[in-house]
């Protein structure tokens, strides 16, 4: 399940980028699942944007996003 979330977060921020809130809605999983998968794909996969008091998430790993897209999820 959680590689599955995972590659799902990528799927969506792979467009636009969103924050912890948003992906929460969107997932409909607690805020505490969400921000524990974005701190393990930080740094590798997603890259974060600090606007205000909010953490942008974005798709930094173009190689991953392919993968995605192969997937066809």
């Amino acid at each position: 399940m959680f590689d599955l979330v995972r590659i799902i977060i990528n799927e969506l921020i792979q467009y636009k980028k969103c924050n912890v809130t948003q992906l929460t809605k969107l997932l409909k999983i607690p805020q505490s699942t969400v921000s524990q998968h974005l701190s393990k794909m930080r740094g590798k996969v997603l890259k974060a944007e600090k606007k205000g008091l909010e953490m942008y998430y974005y798709i930094t790993n173009l190689k991953a996003s392919q993968i995605v897209g192969i997937l066809g999820l």
